[in-house]
């Protein structure tokens, strides 16, 4: 069942159908009207919209939207939640168990305020932030371990969903108020905190999406979350992965 913060989002999610009409092309042909394919979306604030106004929708919402638009969208939940960590996603993760059970897609982006709090007191001047940043995203670290357990564990409970997670852009290290060692620094980091997400993504069969070099200007002013436009690059590279998978796997339909 939708939510109640699906339901608030519903209106919003239908005027954005005409988003995915001239990208759709053949996306779910084969489909039939009967079928129906879940999603759940999970993650910190860039799924959750943070930052958007009025009228403008989250990466979920408009892979939502999409699937809406050919007639194949069952159950949406987005229970992503700004501020939140792949810890307690992991901790959290039981509370959706009966959306996660039933969806046939589910979309993740966390694990960037696993660092965050440790890049912004590197900024504040706490040199000691750096080592601990390159722990956080070593092989095999804790963002890894997080995520990879994270992903098993829906696994665990529903096979036959495609999972997909998102990295986050390097663009983050380009805000001006950095010195250019720190822009250096910094980007260097999301590049590790990439590579452990794909790394995560291959232990538990997912797919990663590479939203690494979605520019700087289609972010927030703070430099993290992305504007409207942003979200709409996002929602692209996922929906262009799901039509590919949906359009192979509905073949399997009959």
């Amino acid at each position: 069942m939708l939510n109640a913060k699906t339901k608030k989002r519903i209106v919003a999610v239908v005027t954005a159908t005409l988003f995915f009409i001239a990208m759709s092309g053949t996306a779910f042909a084969k489909v039939t009207s009967s079928s129906h394919l879940d999603y759940v979306a999970l993650g910190d604030s860039i799924p959750d919209g943070y930052g958007l106004v009025s009228g403008e929708l989250s990466y979920p919402d408009r892979i939502a939207a999409g699937l809406a638009d050919e007639e194949v969208l069952g159950n949406y939940d987005n229970f992503a939640e700004s501020g939140l960590t792949a810890q307690k996603l992991l901790d959290d993760l039981s509370d959706y168990t009966m959306s996660i059970r039933q969806a046939e897609i589910i979309t993740l982006t966390v694990s960037g305020d696993d660092v965050l709090p440790l890049v912004q007191r590197y900024i504040s001047g706490d040199l000691t932030a750096l080592p601990e940043i390159a722990i956080a995203v070593a092989d095999g670290g804790s963002v890894e371990q997080n995520l990879t357990s994270i992903m098993m564990e829906i696994k665990q409970l529903n096979k036959n969903a495609e999972i997909y997670v998102m990295g986050y852009p390097t663009a983050i290290a380009a805000n001006p108020y950095l010195t250019a060692e720190q822009q250096a620094q910094i980007s260097a980091g999301i590049m590790q905190l990439n590579a452990r997400i794909a790394d995560a993504a291959a232990n538990a069969g997912a797919t990663y999406i590479d939203t690494q070099n979605i520019a700087f200007t289609d972010l927030m002013l703070d430099g993290i979350h992305l504007t409207n436009n942003g979200q709409i690059i996002a929602a692209t590279d996922f929906w262009n992965q799901i039509d590919e998978d949906f359009v192979k796997i509905d073949a399997l339909l009959y």
